[in-house]
Parts: C-alpha cells; structure tokens; sequence
C-alpha cells in the first residue's frame, strides 16, 4: 500500500537503505550522510519501530483481492444481485455480503477505500483483554486468579472475584499482557 510522500518521509528506496545500513550496523549520522538527511530525521524513522524492521504485511489467499472488489463494484453499479456477483467471483454469497455492508452498503460500495479500509483493521497489535478491561487487569495485577486448566489444547486461565463471574483467558494471552503490564 501506498503512502502520500511529505517532505519529512521517506521514499521506498530511502527506506530500504536505512534498514541496510542499520543492520550492517551503520550509525545514524553515516546513514544520514549517505542519504544526505540530518541524523535526527534518520532517528525519528527508526524510532517509529524501536530500531525493528517491520514486517510488510501479506494479505491472505482467502481474503478478498483488489480486484474481486473491483468486481463488486461493477456487479453493484450494474444493479446485479449479490448471488449472480458472488457466482462470477466464485465466491460465497455470504463473503460478499459481508464485505459490503462491512464497507459503506451497496449504495456507497467503493472498491478502493474497501480496500484501503480492510489494510487498516488488519493492522497489529490489537489490543488484548486485558488491555480493554480494566476490572480483569486489577483483579489479575491483585492475584486473585485461582486456577489453570487446559480446554481444547488450550491453558485457560479462570479469574475468580472478577464481579463475582469466572472469566476465562488464554494462558498465551495472560502471559504476554503480564510482560507489557
């Protein structure tokens, strides 16, 4: 995906040749020099990560492409019906269904800003339970959780005390929030 390139970002190449000279171990001025950018700027690029290459994001081969939007598009300015689009798609009326209404209805259906928008709730990290619900983390920060079970191949966690119900929770889950706690 695309930015719009401002005055203080960086072009694909630029980035590219920060992060190989920032694993080849370059400080920051040598990378500035090379680039002919101030150190800072170079700073405050890689600070945005902590100085981590970011993983460019791969969209998956169940996930709707540009172009089956596109198609969407066409089928719903073209007043065809959600099954005769969702057959040319070879696709389940229900996926496309769901990708409309999820993006404006079929009056405000645009391809491109689905798209855009679909890039935007895959973005990680989302937050966890017990970032979203503060009783949970006061009653696990206070180690009022009692046991531990394994459900499904699962370890779960069950809280007790947490306004008198049991709330249950990934033991994976539990142990990352408990680092970043």
């Amino acid at each position: 995906m695309m930015r719009a390139l401002s005055r203080r970002s960086f072009t694909e190449y630029q980035q590219g040749v920060i992060w190989s000279l920032w694993s080849q171990g370059k400080s920051l001025s040598e990378i500035g020099r090379q680039l002919n950018k101030h150190a800072g700027s170079i700073f405050c690029f890689l600070q945005k990560t902590g100085g981590i290459k970011p993983v460019r994001p791969i969209r998956s081969k169940r996930a709707l492409t540009l172009f089956e939007r596109e198609e969407i598009s066409r089928g719903l300015s073209a007043n065809l019906s959600i099954r005769n689009i969702a057959k040319s798609l070879n696709r389940s009326p229900s996926t496309i269904s769901r990708e409309i209404k999820r993006n404006g209805g079929i009056t405000k259906y645009r391809a491109i800003s689905a798209d855009r928008q679909t890039w935007q709730r895959a973005k990680r990290p989302k937050k966890s339970k017990l970032q979203i619900n503060v009783g949970l983390n006061d009653s696990m920060c206070s180690g009022k959780y009692t046991y531990t079970r394994k459900i499904k191949n699962w370890k779960i966690s069950i809280l007790r005390g947490f306004g008198g119900i049991d709330v249950k929770i990934r033991a994976s889950e539990l142990g990352r929030d408990i680092r970043t706690v």
